[in-house]
């Protein structure tokens, strides 16, 4: 059987509620919930970065047979049936259902304001507010405890899986992944959203 490749969207049924995780694989090499992208076309993805901005966000993949195994530094190996769904491109393992992630459209814009719930810990971004016109607010959780959050605004544009971000004044451009996810609940999609390594709630 051949392994997962690509980013994928995973979704885990915990009690009434449906928890969401995207991981990147690439060869032998996986990275749950990638921070920063590098996803563009013929781009390879940076392990390392990846490993620095999330420690034990790492680690590699085996397939013997029907069974993958997934290890890494900040995880102990876990082995179970890899199973394909019929009809579908999923693929559901111990860790729940693997689909490929939603991609934006090519020039796609987001109108609204994401918010990290107090259960998500250790998230980068704790709030981001984007706008039609290509602007974008966002809070980043502050690198030290105790300190106030950061707040940086910008130029955004969405390509696939990639947003990139341009800060006013002249600051570095970031990219990070990012991924639409409608839960079914009224109003304007995507409901929810994965960026830099957070899920967030439309608000």
């Amino acid at each position: 059987m051949a392994a997962p490749q690509g980013l994928y969207l995973v979704r885990q049924r915990q009690s009434s509620l449906t928890q969401l995780e995207v991981w990147f694989f690439a060869g032998s090499r996986f990275v749950q919930g990638p921070p920063a992208a590098t996803l563009g076309a013929g781009a390879a993805f940076d392990f390392v970065r990846a490993e620095t901005q999330r420690a034990g966000s790492t680690g590699t993949l085996a397939i013997e047979g029907d069974r993958m195994t997934l290890s890494g530094p900040a995880r102990p190996s876990t082995s179970a049936r890899l199973d394909p769904l019929p009809s579908s491109t999923c693929l559901r393992w111990n860790e729940g259902l693997f689909c490929p992630a939603p991609r934006f459209a090519p020039g796609a814009r987001l109108d609204g304001v994401f918010a990290a719930g107090p259960a998500v810990t250790g998230a980068t971004v704790l709030r981001a507010a984007f706008k039609a016109d290509g602007s974008y607010e966002i809070m980043l959780a502050p690198p030290n405890a105790g300190a106030a959050p950061g707040r940086e605004r910008g130029r955004y544009e969405i390509n696939g899986s990639v947003l990139r971000l341009r800060p006013v004044g002249g600051g570095t451009a970031t990219s990070w992944t990012v991924v639409p996810y409608d839960d079914g609940t009224p109003g304007p999609a995507p409901r929810r959203l994965f960026l830099g390594g957070a899920t967030l709630g439309r608000q």
